[in-house]
């Protein structure tokens, strides 16, 4: 899909991953402008790829049919009002990767009283093309608007629609959160690891390819996690052993609680920006 002049406000890693997506895609880095206030990252962006950077994000929202907010939580207040005049006349597609903050929310600091409005949820493996995004579109969205918002995050990743804005909060809790869960199981892996006689390097890459090698597994497969699981886990060997130990620590219910904790302060969030 072709995409048209898009300017992304905001140029930490999140904007950087997208550039590097949408060129990747074959996105015309002309069509591409990123405004920051940190003139660092924005040398770097137009170095590496071409696109036009500057420190005013009037000068790269001009003519853009797509606005990209990626900006904190706390930067989209002072970042939309600085365009919310262009905004309200051009009335453009509005993507936003600002965690937390609701369409209404940013409705609201734009000074619109409707508007097409994406919101999604990527997460930090579209930092290396690997990312899980979900997505919402107001009413005001168009069928074409939500094809170009979606190859937009595609070209980071996977994404997913869902119908009710309240569920990004479960999305925020499962896959926004996720790589942390993971990557805490890992950490503790490679430390037992460690701790049982294997050298770092080594201990290091079983964990990790394992990981890998597992996740890869369930995609492909595409067999319930259950059933995955029960065919490693043989009457009377060691996983079976692993597992009496999780069991008996109720292991499930602490991570499930734990979810549910992410999903909660995800509520709280998004309740503090409206």
């Amino acid at each position: 899909m072709i995409i048209p002049k898009i300017a992304i406000i905001g140029g930490g890693n999140m904007a950087s991953s997208l550039v590097t997506g949408l060129c990747h895609a074959g996105c015309n880095p002309k069509n591409i402008g990123a405004s920051d206030p940190n003139r660092y990252k924005l040398t770097r962006l137009h170095r590496k790829f071409g696109i036009h950077t500057s420190l005013d994000n009037m000068t790269v929202t001009k003519e853009s049919q797509i606005i990209v907010f990626a900006v904190k939580p706390q930067h989209l207040r002072e970042a939309a009002k600085s365009i919310a005049v262009f905004i309200k006349k051009q009335l453009p597609l509005i993507l936003s990767i600002v965690a937390g903050v609701r369409t209404q929310t940013i409705q609201k600091v734009l000074g619109l009283k409707t508007g097409a409005i994406v919101r999604s949820m990527p997460n930090t493996p579209a930092l290396i093309g690997q990312g899980m995004t979900a997505l919402y579109a107001t009413r005001a969205v168009s069928v074409q608007q939500k094809r170009l918002a979606e190859a937009i995050m595609q070209s980071v990743g996977c994404t997913a629609w869902i119908k009710d804005e309240a569920l990004l909060d479960v999305v925020t809790a499962i896959s926004g959160s996720g790589p942390a869960y993971f990557l805490g199981l890992m950490e503790a892996l490679e430390a037992v690891a460690i701790e049982l006689g294997l050298h770092s390097p080594m201990a290091h890459t079983l964990v990790v390819q394992t990981a890998l090698g597992s996740a890869t597994l369930a995609l492909k497969t595409k067999k319930k996690l259950s059933h995955l699981r029960a065919q490693v886990t043989s009457k009377g060997g060691t996983t079976e052993a692993a597992f009496k130990v999780l069991n008996a620590a109720r292991t499930k219910e602490i991570i499930q609680k734990a979810v549910r904790a992410a999903f909660l302060r995800s509520k709280q969030l998004g309740l503090v920006e409206e």
